[in-house]
C-alpha cells in the first residue's frame, strides 16, 4: 500500500468483503428463523397429538370401566336369579316331601 490507488484498492476489497459478509449473514438469519418457525410447528403439532392420543386414551379406558360396571351388575343379576330359583325349588321340594 504504497501509493493511495493501492491503498483505495484495499478499502474497496474490504468494503466488499465487509458487504457480502452482510448480505451471507442477512441470508443465514432467515434460515434460521425459517427453521425456527417450522420448529415451533412441528412442536405445536407433536403437542396436539400428544394431547388427542391422551384423549382417546382416556375414551378407551373409561368404555371399558363401564363394560366391566356393566357385566358387573349383570352377574350379580343373574347370580340373584339363581339363588332365588334354587330357594324356591328347595322350598317346593320340602312341600312336597
Amino acid at each position: 500500500m504504497n501509493t493511495t490507488a493501492n491503498a483505495q484498492a484495499a478499502l474497496l476489497a474490504v468494503t466488499s468483503g465487509v458487504s457480502q459478509l452482510a448480505s451471507w449473514r442477512g441470508t443465514v438469519g432467515a434460515y434460521i428463523n425459517q427453521l425456527q418457525a417450522a420448529t415451533n410447528v412441528v412442536m405445536a403439532e407433536s403437542q396436539n397429538l400428544t394431547s388427542a392420543s391422551s384423549s382417546i386414551s382416556d375414551a378407551d379406558v373409561a368404555k371399558a370401566i363401564a363394560d366391566l360396571t356393566r357385566y358387573t351388575v349383570l352377574e350379580f343379576t343373574g347370580m340373584a336369579a339363581l339363588q332365588q330359583a334354587t330357594q324356591a325349588s328347595q322350598s317346593l321340594l320340602k312341600l312336597l316331601a
